[in-house]
């Protein structure tokens, strides 16, 4: 999950890795990554550096990618409200392994607009993270 802003400039999010932990990393006064494989490359040459805590259980996780290796990337995204200019950019994001190499699959975004894939599994994933999808737990 990647928030980024242009206007303050900073990034923030969380990924959840392998054993089901959540990393969270705080970019302040960064300008956000034109790509979210060059965000991806950046996190991966960091991993040790961010903060960690317990998220998803192993059933959850393996559940998740079960999901994540269903979802139908070209589906039609489903889009509701409004755009907010100045509100950052929330995105939500998968890596699934496709044909050997590592894919990242956008799942969900809010800008005030909310927009979302019309898939079933991407669907499934959003409810797993439930209304803490877009929620950064930085200890303070």
């Amino acid at each position: 999950m990647s928030v980024s802003s242009y206007d303050e400039p900073y990034m923030e999010g969380y990924f959840i890795d392998t054993e089901g932990k959540k990393h969270c990393y705080r970019l302040m006064d960064r300008r956000p990554f034109d790509l979210i494989e060059q965000e991806y490359e950046f996190l991966i040459e960091h991993y040790e550096e961010f903060e960690t805590s317990e998220f998803f259980s192993e059933d959850e996780l393996r559940e998740s990618i079960e999901c994540l290796c269903l979802v139908n990337s070209e589906a039609n995204r489903i889009k509701e409200g409004d755009i907010i200019f100045d509100y950052p950019y929330h995105a939500l994001y998968g890596i699934r392994q496709k044909d050997g190499n590592e894919e990242i699959v956008w799942l969900r975004s809010f800008t005030g607009i909310d927009e979302s894939l019309d898939d079933p599994y991407a669907n499934s994933i959003y409810e797993m993270f439930g209304d803490s999808w877009d929620y950064l737990d930085f200890e303070h």
